[in-house]
């Protein structure tokens, strides 16, 4: 629900870890990515900052990591202005020919946007990565919204994105390109250099849901992921079967509102397998894995 005046209590909201982010000076970036996102010759692509993403490349027999977006902001207007990744030893830039728009400033009710961004990657020895971003931006809402860390007067953002990544590799048939089609809703308050709430749908699916909030110690969290748990088939249409190797005692499944839809003691067991009727509706879940010291959680998409 959105509109004029609106209350958005999500003060429900279960914590399961965070993250900090890092506003990365471009100075000191490798040297491909200062040149490319911080030199007087190229205004229109000079990057006020850098952050890690949670975004991912999916490129077959290819080794990318430390995924990055480069943001431009002035007074006008925010976004991506190109991304780097690190492919098999390389750091690769790759440029837009235009600004990812996010926002254009002022930002106001009803406001709306749109931008069409491309970029192409030369990776050396190998080929090119071809990436495409149509992006459309409305401000549908304003009001107040409440969450774990607090109450805020907000204006809400609603963008639908289209990207669609590619590669060619010299010496083969180009790959069947890959396309997403994503939905965020972040909800901006005044003085708040991140938004209070996001939310990212991608291709129909609750993907993430964050909120802005201090420091908390989940390190009993990060321990636990040391502990390897498998999810198959996932996505699902009928039974779940569920492995691990830790010993857990309880396993819980909770729905996209929070609500235990499934539990069992599972003491001295290394799997279970949940009955596809269990879970009555499609969409995303969340299993949860406790033991002593333990606190392990997988998501489950059922289709």
């Amino acid at each position: 629900a959105t509109g004029t005046d609106t209350t958005w209590d999500f003060s429900m909201l279960l914590i399961w870890g965070q993250k900090l982010i890092e506003f990365e000076d471009i100075n000191d970036l490798p040297f491909t990515y200062q040149a490319a996102f911080n030199s007087p010759l190229d205004p229109e692509h000079k990057a006020a900052y850098a952050t890690i993403s949670s975004d991912s490349l999916n490129i077959p027999n290819l080794n990318v990591t430390n995924l990055r977006e480069f943001y431009r902001k002035n007074s006008t207007e925010f976004g991506v202005i190109g991304y780097g990744a690190e492919v098999s030893g390389f750091h690769m830039p790759g440029k837009y020919d235009s600004l990812d728009l996010h926002y254009n400033f002022p930002l106001n009710y009803g406001d709306t946007s749109e931008s069409h961004s491309i970029a192409a990657q030369q990776i050396p020895t190998i080929g090119y990565l071809h990436r495409e971003i149509t992006r459309t931006n409305v401000v549908d809402g304003w009001g107040t919204i409440i969450t774990p860390y607090g109450t805020f007067d907000v204006l809400r953002v609603k963008s639908e994105i289209i990207q669609k990544d590619s590669i060619k590799f010299d010496s083969l048939p180009a790959y069947p390109a890959l396309y997403s089609y994503l939905t965020e809703y972040k909800w901006m308050a005044k003085d708040k250099g991140l938004p209070v709430l996001k939310v990212e749908i991608n291709n129909g699916y609750a993907q993430s849901v964050e909120f802005l909030d201090s420091i908390r110690s989940f390190a009993s969290i990060a321990e636990a992921e040391q502990h390897s748990v498998a999810v198959y088939p996932n996505p699902a249409a009928g039974d779940v079967k569920i492995e691990w190797s830790s010993e857990v005692e309880k396993l819980e499944i909770y729905n996209t509102l929070g609500e235990v839809v499934f539990a069992e003691d599972v003491s001295g067991r290394k799997n279970y397998v949940i009955p596809g009727r269990s879970l009555v509706s499609a969409g995303v879940y969340i299993i949860v894995l406790e033991g002593e010291g333990i606190h392990m959680r997988r998501k489950l998409i059922k289709r």
